[in-house]
């Protein structure tokens, strides 16, 4: 019986693992798409302001920075979604594993319970029956003596009523020996099962600690590969920038979109930022600071910040 709900259980959380590295498989499909698709746009970018012409070359450009800029979104997007179902995942297993484990405790009590019940209901049969050849015998004795019974007769009853006494005795023991048999077998299979979900749970948390490490460091990946498209696409804005200033012309007002307006000036302030002489030496100036520090001003710093 123990192997039949601990392969449920078992069965349940691999189903449960299946689906999440069913649906893992697809967002990495759909992550290494993206990937090829940036690739692309990137290589057309390239060719494109290698054979464009020099008074059309702006429109085009920011065209493919915005589509970019959304493929990034999109995969950061992915990345949480990810994120997301692994904690879910881990949540319900662990519930899961919980209720079978208390329910599976709660019958094996019961049981348990109820065949103490039963050995403590025939050993009080027992007892009665021989309370009562007792009283039995003790009248059979009274009555020998009102009689004038003889000596020998007085001495089988007086042997009889010690060997009922006897067996009363050896009842009495026989029952509190199985009552602590009753409750020390009772304890020994509750303790062998709780062993026994302590160890499975202990290894079903160690399978999903590595699994949300894979995950975290896939995260972490993604994450690394967002931020150099972020950089590159700086790069490339400051490209674009040299080329408009190179030909003294700018994009005319009629031929952008709003979204690529938008992006434009996004991208203008962090390559302005980017570019900035006073913000990295003030940056560099810090840094050497907070490294010239000692472990508790560090410490000190790091708590009135935060």
């Amino acid at each position: 019986m123990r192997r039949g709900w601990g392969a449920g259980i078992e069965g349940k959380g691999e189903d449960r693992v299946e689906e999440l590295e069913k649906s893992r498989q697809m967002l990495t499909n759909e992550l290494e798409q993206e990937k090829t698709l940036v690739k692309q746009l990137e290589s057309d970018l390239f060719t494109l302001h290698n054979t464009m012409p020099r008074s059309r070359a702006d429109g085009a450009d920011a065209d493919e920075l915005l589509d970019v800029t959304q493929e990034c979104s999109t995969v950061e997007m992915l990345a949480r979604e990810l994120n997301v179902m692994d904690q879910e995942a881990t949540k319900n297993v662990k519930s899961n594993l919980g209720n079978n484990v208390l329910s599976i405790m709660t019958a094996q009590r019961d049981r348990l319970r109820g065949a103490d019940a039963d050995e403590l209901l025939d050993v009080t049969q027992e007892c009665s029956t021989v309370e009562m050849l007792a009283r039995e015998l003790n009248v059979m004795d009274q009555e020998a003596t009102k009689n004038g019974a003889d000596a020998d007769e007085l001495l089988d009853v007086t042997q009889e009523c010690s060997t009922v006494e006897m067996l009363a005795r050896e009842l009495n023991v026989m029952d509190q020996e199985a009552t602590k048999n009753v409750k020390s077998n009772l304890g020994n299979n509750v303790l062998s099962i709780m062993t026994a979900q302590r160890d499975r749970l202990r290894v079903r948390v160690e399978e999903l600690e590595l699994e949300l490490s894979a995950q975290k460091q896939q995260n972490a990946l993604l994450q690394s590969e967002l931020d150099n498209a972020h950089q590159d696409n700086v790069k490339m804005y400051g490209k674009i920038k040299f080329l408009q200033s190179y030909q003294n012309k700018k994009l005319q007002p009629e031929s952008i979109n709003s979204n690529a307006a938008e992006a434009e000036v996004r991208y203008e302030n962090e390559y302005e930022k980017h570019m900035d002489p006073f913000r990295k030496f003030n940056i560099q100036e810090r840094q050497r600071k907070y490294a010239q520090l000692r472990p508790h001003d560090k410490a000190i710093l790091g708590l009135v910040y935060t």
